[in-house]
Order: C-alpha cells, then structure tokens, then sequence
C-alpha cells in the first residue's frame, strides 16, 4: 500500500478545499480515504440491492423469452458488475472513487454474508445465462434473490451506521440510500411483474408488486418535496431528473395495472415495460450520482469529467486486449475460472465505458451528454469494430463454436484497438483545455494509461504463442520494451519526447512499484519472446502477475487523473 503524505491524504480523495479544512488528521491514512469516499460507499452498497433484483428481472424475462438475447447478456454484465462493487467495497477501487481498505468489523462480516449469497446466486444464475439451468435451478433463482436482497440491505445499514458521522452528512447519506432504494424498486417491480405474467404464485406476487409500487411511489413524492426527514433536492439537475422520473413512472403504470388485475400482455409490452424501468433506473443512477458530488460540493455541478473522460476513454484501449487475452487463456485451460471472470468482466466494463462517453455516468463521474460531432463519430466507430466481438464473447460464454468465436476475437481485436485510440485521441484533442488539463499532463495520462493497455497486450501475445502462433515472438518482444522504456521514461522524464518525471511524491512511489514488479515478471515473458514454452502453472502465474501490474497501473493513471485537474 502507498502511503500519503499528510495533506494529499484528504485532498486526493475529495478534490476539495473545504476537505482540506476538516480533514481529521489524527486518524490513520486509511480511515481517512475511508471517510473521503464514504458516500461512493453508501452508494454503491446500495447499488448492490439493485443489482440482485435486475439479475432476477432478467433472468425472469429471459425464461420467458422476453428479448431473449439482450437479458442474456445482461445477466452477465449484470454479475460482473456485482462482483466488481462486492471487491471495490472490500479492497478500494480507484475507478469507482472509493478509496482504502474496509477496516469495519461489522462492514467486513456484511460484505461476507452478501458474498457468500451472491455466489448461489451466481452460480445457478449462469446455468440460467447459458441455458442448462433446470427448472430446480430456475426456481432457485426466482427465490434466493429476496435473500441476496436482504444481505445487501443489511451492508448498507452496516455502510450507514459505520459512515454516518454529522448531522450535515446524515441528510445526504440518508437521501442517497432513499434515492438508491429507487434504483433497486424499479428492477423489483420488473421482476415481480415479470413472474405474475409467467404464472409464478401469481396472488402472491401481486400483493408484492402493489405493495412494491406503493413503497416507490410514496418515497418519490418524498424526494421531490424534502418530505419524510429527507433533504430537498439540493441542484436544479437532481429536481429535474426526478421530475422526469415521476412523469416516466406515470407512464408506465397503466400497464402494472393490468400485471396487478392478472391480464396478460404481449411480449412486445413485456419488453417496452422492461426497457422503461431501466430508463428510470438509469436515470435514478444519476441522480444518486449528483446526490453524492453535492454532499461535497453545493450549488450546481460544472465539472463535465474532463480527465475522467481521458482515463475511461483511455481504459478501452486496455480493455481491447484485455478480452483477447481472456479468450486465449480461457480457450486455453490457463486459470479457466479466472479467465472466464476477466472476459465477462473486460465485456461489462467496455459497454459500460462506451455509453458513459456518449451519454454520461455518474458512478464514473463522467457528467452530462457528449455534445461534439467527431468524438460521436470516432465513438460510432469504435462501436462497429466492437459488435462482431461483443457477439463471438457471447458465443464463447455459452460453449458455442468456441474455437471459431475466438478466432474473431483475435482476429479482430487490432483494429478494436485502433478504433479505441482514435477515440482517444480525439477525446484528449477536445478536453484538454488549459482550464481543464494542459496538454503536458494529458500526456501523462495518454503513456499511463497505454501502460495498461500494454500488460494485456502482453498477456495476448504470450498466450498465443504458447498457443502455437510463433509469429507472436517478435511482436511480444516490441511490447515488452515498449512498456518498459515508458516506464523508465514515467519515472525519470524523457525531455526528447516531452515527458516530465513524476510530478508528485505519490505518483513517483507507485510507479517504484510497478518498476521493482515488472522485473520480477519480465524473464517469463523474455523466454517466451525467444521461442522458450513455459509449462500451465507457470502460465497461471504470469497471468496473475501481469493483472497484479494492471491493477497497480491503473492506481497510478488515477493519481495522474487528478493531479491533471488539481496539480496535487
């Protein structure tokens, strides 16, 4: 762990002066980064109770071939999104903004419990993804999810009553869980829905859609007036995101009507009212995002995530041979379950990436739509050379021409990668305003990030050479000294090509890290670049290795992320 100095230990996290004021300097490093991000914790422990009703919805309408394809793949994204918060909870993540390891004992015991649901859950929850899951794995599903749901509930009052530290912070950590507690309504109301037109213990479950609809419907009146102990909403962006939310949930009603008077509908109104509960989902997202920038910074939120938007746009590019990487290892019997996991996972992260560019994110910090013409066409683009991957991963994920689907993905994963740069390229080209980010430290983030990029590009082509494809000799060894002359060039400038030296303390201390790192894992990949085969274990061990210096990587590009907004 990289310690901080004193006062970048409040200012990293909160990107705020006023931080800087109340910043508790008694307490250690790590209680406070914990402090820092305890919104993002309340927020996205409340995500977790979302999550395990929207796997249950699609689950539900993918049973009952309710766009069939689209809820299959959004089961997986789905789990990956879950398993993703559940180790960001527990481990930090620089990306989600939360920052330090969970000390909390009662946090720590919650965070186990929804772990240990969310894995029967998972499991049979992929059967169902699949298509093997029986009716006995159907039934499991449609059932443990209400106790997957009551664990994560119970980490989000463990999250509250750990974070809740002043009156002033109570207001908006209570109308961020309120307003989170939305976001898992609309999923409830889908799946509840969904289960009485599928004749699932239909009385019941429409005394729980009733009562479901109530419960939504009274706490978004509570939230539009400041009623029931809750803050009124404190931007004209969050009053107007939940006037629209309210407008949207009138229009939908009329058809949870006729769930709760059991009058079956087609299909097509099935999937118009699935798709609908996820628009005010999406758009209850943001406002819980604005709810938890405001409870830091009062008055209307300006930042666009300009170097937000470099680093993710940056983090295709990784994401490009991180899929490829995936597939080979997977396809290869190399740490099968782990590889599995990092596909679905680069698949989640690449959609979810994409679409906070165009249209904002706030889990991302990423705010408000993208406006500019060619950076929606260098994103249209990239969407063209992601499709054909994006179905030959689903293919792989449900056991289908495996070898052929792979295949694709190798083939064209390059020009993802091109595409993926471009976008880049355009993006650093538009927010890379003096008042935003000079172009120097754009720089920065552009060979940071890259080096991300470049360990799995590395784990690509070690792969495939081991794999058989001996033409990934030479190519293998220009990525290693790619990365490793960046590297050197991060840690002591290279004045030729424009580059500074580490500009912070802790920039300077992460990069000593991935450097001392690197070279234990550099001699594995030199015997591949000269023709030596390695045995399978030894193969495990640098896939954990290079996704080790992946992870360290990427807590450096997010150092470099705000130092390019605050010179901190």
């Amino acid at each position: 762990m990289i310690v901080k100095p004193a006062f970048l230990r409040c200012l990293v996290p909160a990107l705020s002066a006023l931080l800087l004021t109340l910043c508790p300097f008694s307490l250690s490093a790590e209680q406070n980064n914990q402090l820092a991000s305890a919104k993002e914790r309340i927020n996205f422990s409340g995500k977790l109770r979302m999550l395990s009703q929207r796997a249950a919805a699609a689950g539900c309408n993918l049973s009952a071939n309710v766009n069939a394809e689209h809820n299959r793949q959004l089961l997986s994204l789905t789990s990956a999104e879950f398993s993703k918060i559940l180790d960001a909870l527990k481990f930090g993540n620089a990306d989600l903004n939360i920052q330090g390891e969970e000390t909390n004992e009662a946090i720590l015991t919650a965070l186990d419990t929804t772990k240990a649901q969310w894995q029967v859950f998972e499991e049979n929850n992929m059967k169902r993804t699949s298509g093997s899951a029986s009716s006995a794995d159907s039934e499991l599903i449609d059932t443990h999810n209400l106790a997957l749901l009551e664990s994560a509930q119970a980490l989000v009052n463990a999250v509250l009553t750990s974070y809740s530290n002043s009156d002033a912070s109570n207001g908006f950590n209570k109308v961020i869980d309120i307003a989170g507690k939305q976001r898992m309504l609309t999923q409830k109301i889908s799946k509840e829905a969904c289960q009485i037109w599928s004749g699932q213990d239909s009385d019941k479950n429409v005394k729980t859609l009733q009562a479901t609809m109530e419960h939504f419907e009274n706490a978004m009146v509570s939230l539009q007036e400041g009623t029931d102990g809750l803050i009124k909403p404190p931007t004209d962006r969050i009053k107007q995101i939940l006037v629209g939310v309210w407008q949207q949930w009138n229009a939908v009603k009329p058809v949870l009507q006729k769930a709760l008077a059991k009058q079956s509908v087609d299909l097509q109104s099935r999937q118009t009212l699935a798709t609908e509960l996820d628009h005010m989902l999406r758009d209850m997202n943001t406002a819980v995002g604005l709810y938890t920038v405001a409870g830091q910074q009062q008055g209307n939120i300006v930042d666009d995530g300009a170097t937000e938007r470099l680093n993710f746009s940056g983090k295709l590019r990784m994401l490009s041979q991180r899929v490829a990487a995936a597939t080979c290892n997977f396809t290869a019997g190399i740490e099968s379950e782990q590889s599995r996991s990092m596909l679905i996972g680069a698949q989640a992260e690449f959609v979810k990436i994409t679409h906070a560019l165009e249209f904002g994110d706030a889990d991302l910090r990423i705010n408000g739509e993208e406006k500019r013409r060619k950076t929606l066409e260098a994103l249209s683009q990239l969407r063209k050379e992601w499709e054909p991957i994006n179905t030959a991963i689903n293919n792989i994920l449900k056991g289908e021409n495996t070898e052929e689907n792979a295949a694709q993905i190798y083939d064209k994963n390059m020009p993802l990668l091109e595409a993926a740069n471009l976008l880049f390229s355009e993006i650093s080209g538009e927010y890379s305003d003096p008042t935003l980010m000079m172009q120097s430290d754009a720089m920065l983030v552009n060979i940071s990030g890259r080096q991300r990029m470049l360990t799995q590009k590395m784990l690509k082509e070690s792969c495939l050479f081991w794999s058989g494809q001996e033409a990934m000799a030479d190519e293998l060894s220009g990525t290693i000294d790619m990365f490793d002359m960046s590297l050197q060039a991060l840690r002591v400038g290279l004045e030729a090509a424009g580059v500074k030296a580490a500009p912070t303390e802790e920039i300077s201390q992460g990069l000593d890290i991935v450097w001392n790192h690197w070279h234990t894992v550099k001699p594995t990949l030199d015997n591949a670049s000269s023709m030596d085969v390695t045995d399978f274990a030894l193969r495990g061990v640098l896939l954990q290795e290079l996704n080790a210096i992946l992870s360290e990587m990427n807590d450096v590009v997010s150092m470099y992320t705000i130092y390019g907004k605050t010179g901190l």
